[in-house]
C-alpha cells in the first residue's frame, strides 16, 4: 500500500475539509492557537509554506512517505475543489492547480500541459518590498539569481512554469533527487521573516525543483560563490577602508586570476 501524507499549512485557516479526503495528514499550525496532538503541530511563523515544506524535507528526509502532498489549508484558492478531488488520486507528480479560465496575456501563458507560466521578470519582488519595507528583503533579488546559486548551469527561462500557492503532490524520488542540504539552503533563505520576499521566487521554482530540472551545485562551489558575492558587492569597498591602493591592486589582480 502506498504511503500517501498531507504535509498542510494553515494560519487560521479551517482544515476540516480535508477529514473528506484523508486521515493520513500533519497540520502545520502557524497560529500557534490550536490544541497540539498527533496531527496537529505548532510551526514558527516564518516563510510561508515554503518553510514548512522544508522544515518536513528535512527533518524525514530519511524516512520520507512514498507521496508528499504538500498543500495550503486554503489550497481551493488556487485549486477549484472540482479539480482537485480529481488531482489529488494522482500519485505522480502533480501540480494542483486550475488556471486555465486565466486569458494568456503579456505577463502569463499556458504551458504544454495547460497549467500556468508567468514572464520571468521577478516583478513581483519590488512590489513586495515596496509594500512589506526592506526588512522582507535580505538574500535574493530575482529568479534567475536563485538558480544560478543553488543549481549548475542552469538555464534561465522566459517563461516560469509553476502552480501559483504552491501546492504539489510530490513522490519520494523527485526530493530525494537532491541532498538534505539543499533544503536547508532553500529554508535558510526564508527563516528569517514572516513573509519574506525570497519565498516568492522559490514558490515559483518548486515546479522545476520538484521535476529535477538542474543538477545542484556541491557544497564547495556554492560556497565560493557566496565568497565571490561577498567580494563583488562589498568586500572591496571594506577592503578600501582599511588597505593601502597598492594592496589592493594586488589583491584585485589576485581575484581575476580566481574567478576571471
Amino acid at each position: 500500500m502506498v504511503d500517501k501524507l498531507w504535509i498542510v499549512t494553515s494560519y487560521e485557516t479551517d482544515f476540516s475539509w480535508i477529514d473528506r479526503y484523508t486521515s493520513n495528514y500533519i497540520i502545520y499550525d502557524k497560529s500557534g492557537k490550536l490544541q497540539e496532538t498527533d496531527r496537529v503541530r505548532h510551526q514558527i511563523n516564518v516563510g510561508y509554506n515554503i518553510y514548512d515544506i522544508c522544515y518536513f524535507i528535512i527533518n524525514n528526509y530519511d524516512g520520507l512517505p512514498d507521496i508528499c502532498v504538500f498543500i495550503k489549508a486554503n489550497v481551493f484558492k488556487h485549486c477549484n475543489e472540482e479539480k482537485f478531488s480529481l488531482l489529488i488520486q494522482n500519485n505522480n507528480f502533480t501540480p494542483l492547480e486550475s488556471y486555465e479560465h486565466l486569458p494568456v496575456s503579456a505577463g502569463h501563458i499556458k504551458g504544454e500541459d495547460g497549467g500556468f507560466m508567468e514572464i520571468n521578470n521577478s516583478w513581483y519582488i519590488p512590489a513586495h518590498i515596496k509594500t512589506h519595507g526592506k526588512e522582507v528583503d535580505k538574500y535574493l533579488r530575482t529568479y534567475n539569481q536563485f538558480l544560478d546559486k543553488v543549481f549548475k548551469n542552469p538555464v534561465h527561462p522566459k517563461w516560469i512554469r509553476f502552480a501559483p500557492g504552491g501546492n504539489y503532490i510530490v513522490p519520494k524520488q523527485n526530493i530525494l533527487f537532491y541532498s538534505r542540504g539543499f533544503y536547508e539552503k532553500l529554508m535558510g533563505y526564508v527563516d528569517y521573516h514572516r513573509i519574506p520576499s525570497e519565498a516568492h521566487i522559490i514558490e515559483r521554482a518548486l515546479y522545476t525543483i520538484f521535476t529535477n530540472e538542474f543538477q545542484e551545485k556541491d557544497r564547495l562551489t556554492a560556497q565560493l560563490d557566496d565568497i565571490r558575492t561577498w567580494f563583488m558587492d562589498s568586500g572591496e569597498a571594506v577592503l578600501k577602508k582599511i588597505l593601502s591602493k597598492r594592496v589592493i591592486r594586488v589583491l584585485q589582480r589576485i581575484r581575476n586570476r580566481i574567478f576571471g
